[in-house]
């Protein structure tokens, strides 16, 4: 299957994923709007996850997928076995530590929340923290999955993930909305393994331990690749901690806009890197140059198309999506259209943070990660220097500013790096007719949007329009891009 038809159906399971995971959000909104109340819910929901992305983060999938696929079946499940216990048996270890000290662990996670809410939640907080270990392990159980090219398995544990808290949170809300986000988080979590290693059985045989595997090369490149997507996971969880000393409510704010903004970014870019990083590492490993150039270069092209066209038309109808996908949720007037401006800025920055998650796959394929640490320590700079005084000046839609002001650093330093040591090639296929493919629909998008705008012609099917021009014109000046999904040739 060609690397974008593959691509492609990873991001229809992720699609299901991610709207499940907007129904969750929908719900939290329901229930406790932007509050205090919600601020401890989506705490403990992002804890689990965020300390496995800070602690393992994409540099787990980096560094396994690769042994995984040079390595015989049985020395593979070999492999799989040991990452598993030593995984598991260090975040086992770190939910122990993390529960001893889960006052202090909260007052740094949400530094502006009172003394007396920090208190009410740590008994809850510590029974959530069961979920390190079992997500760490559904992490390794992923990327055995990967490596054999069973891609859909990832997006296919989000969905459980989902599920299971919404049913939680509507069977157990009325009792308490914390204990049902604890009871959510556990269920789906264990759930979520659970399937994941059904779908490995036909994968396993007897484990072989006596055939060696290239330790320091995977090593190295976790080192590599750890640096950066840690680092680079600390920018979401610092910006929640900058919203939460704005005012209670500030920090959902920030999540709900995060959450909308991470729908195009997994099904476009989270899709196009699974499938990417194995294909690409393969190529370099192989010493086809031209052939990982080519695999770049269209990924590239298809992650800027793509984002661009949905960041331009979300930007300008930003309110609209928000009033929405949080109908009857319990808003005040003022906080739709600040969460509205929230996700119009956070829209801007989003064909950033794609390409950003690309060039870390392709960094790590090509084994120059030095480069990714340095970035990611830039991006956590400009997020907390600008973060702190941009806070002080404009709320909340300050922090957001910071986040996209990260982002585009970060893009725009590691491109003149990828072009040091790939040359032009990628960049030449990425931006091929530029003016026609590329600029001509921007401006039409822009134009459209900014004539809806001004006759005040809001909502869904502005957006659509308007998305819809720009994707018409890209496809009637170059129609490469859809040709290159539909296609089923082997690359």
């Amino acid at each position: 299957m060609k690397f974008l038809h593959a691509s492609m159906l990873v991001a229809g399971f992720m699609l299901l994923a991610r709207i499940t995971g907007f129904l969750r959000e929908i719900v939290i909104a329901q229930i406790g709007g932007a509050s205090q109340q919600s601020d401890v819910v989506i705490v403990f929901l992002t804890f689990p996850d965020m300390m496995i992305s800070l602690l393992l983060g994409s540099g787990l999938m980096a560094a396994l997928v690769p042994s995984f696929r040079s390595l015989p079946g049985a020395a593979a499940v070999a492999l799989l076995v040991r990452a598993g216990l030593l995984i598991g048996a260090v975040f086992g270890l770190l939910a122990v530590f993390l529960a001893l000290f889960s006052g202090e662990t909260l007052g740094i996670v949400a530094p502006g929340w009172p003394d007396d809410l920090i208190t009410a939640s740590e008994s809850l907080f510590r029974i959530t923290l069961i979920a390190l270990p079992i997500t760490a392990l559904s992490g390794v159980t992923v990327a055995f999955l990967n490596s054999s090219e069973r891609f859909t398995f990832g997006a296919i544990g989000t969905l459980i993930f989902n599920a299971c808290l919404i049913a939680s949170l509507l069977i157990f809300a009325k009792l308490s909305p914390v204990v049902a986000v604890v009871i959510g988080i556990l269920g789906g979590a264990g759930l979520r393994l659970l399937v994941q290693l059904t779908a490995s059985r036909r994968f396993l045989e007897k484990p072989d331990f006596a055939v060696p595997y290239d330790r320091a090369d995977l090593l190295r490149r976790f080192a590599g690749s750890f640096g950066f997507f840690s680092i680079l996971a600390l920018l979401p969880p610092l910006a929640r901690a900058y919203a939460s000393l704005v005012e209670p409510g500030a920090l959902s704010m920030f999540n709900y806009a995060y959450k909308l903004m991470e729908l195009p970014m997994a099904i476009i870019v989270t899709a196009i890197v699974t499938v990417l990083l194995p294909r690409l590492s393969g190529h370099v490993r192989d010493g086809q140059a031209d052939l990982a150039a080519r695999n770049l270069g269209m990924a590239l092209r298809a992650v800027g198309i793509l984002l661009l066209g949905v960041a331009i038309s979300t930007a300008f109808q930003a309110e609209a999506v928000v009033r929405l996908v949080f109908y009857g949720a319990p808003f005040t007037p003022e906080q739709f259209r600040d969460l509205g401006m929230v996700v119009s800025l956070g829209f801007i920055g989003v064909p950033f943070q794609g390409l950003v998650l690309l060039y870390g796959t392709a960094f790590v394929s090509y084994e120059r990660t030095a480069a990714l640490v340095l970035a990611s320590l830039l991006m956590v700079s400009v997020m907390g220097g600008a973060g702190l005084i941009l806070l002080n000046i404009w709320g909340v839609k300050g922090v957001m500013a910071a986040y996209v002001a990260s982002q585009a650093a970060g893009a725009a330093l590691l491109t003149v790096w990828l072009l040091r040591f790939t040359g032009r090639q990628p960049f030449t296929i990425a931006l091929a007719k530029p003016l026609v493919s590329i600029l001509l629909p921007a401006a039409a998008c822009l134009t459209l949007s900014w004539i809806f705008r001004a006759t005040e012609f809001w909502g869904l099917p502005a957006l659509l329009l308007s998305a819809g021009v720009f994707f018409a014109v890209h496809i009637g000046t170059d129609p490469n891009l859809i040709k290159a999904i539909t296609n089923r040739r082997t690359t």
